[in-house]
């Protein structure tokens, strides 16, 4: 008999491939195995799906954050513009109420006619 430690390689390696080949613990092994290689491959996947969201999560980020930009311009701009409209309006407003206050004198001072002073029509 031959001590455990000095058994060669080669029947070591055939007692393992038997038992892969034959056994039930084997085919275990082997699906254990293919499902390992599987999850991984999952892994890898979602975690590149991951990164090309969070690529497209900045990008729309950076869109979001120039649009709103813009509106806060767009909306600066109207303000102004509202405030030179109400401006013109108030000058316009002045102006028509001038022009009426002095069509009105006008007709109210009418140049009084000279009285005969022999009471009657000339």
């Amino acid at each position: 008999m031959q001590p455990v430690a000095q058994i060669p390689s080669e029947v070591a390696v055939k007692a393992g491939t038997t038992l892969i080949e034959s056994g039930v613990l084997g085919a275990l092994l082997v699906v254990s195995v293919l499902a390992n290689v599987a999850l991984v491959w999952l892994a890898f996947r979602v975690m590149n799906k991951r990164v090309d969201d969070t690529k497209k999560l900045a990008d729309l980020s950076e869109k979001m954050v120039t649009t709103f930009a813009e509106v806060n311009g767009t909306l600066d701009s109207l303000d102004e513009a509202q405030k030179t409209q109400a401006s013109a309006l108030q000058a316009l407003t002045t102006t028509m109420n001038t022009i009426l206050l002095s069509t009105f004198a006008r007709q109210s001072v009418v140049p009084p006619s000279s009285p005969n002073p022999t009471g009657g029509t000339s």
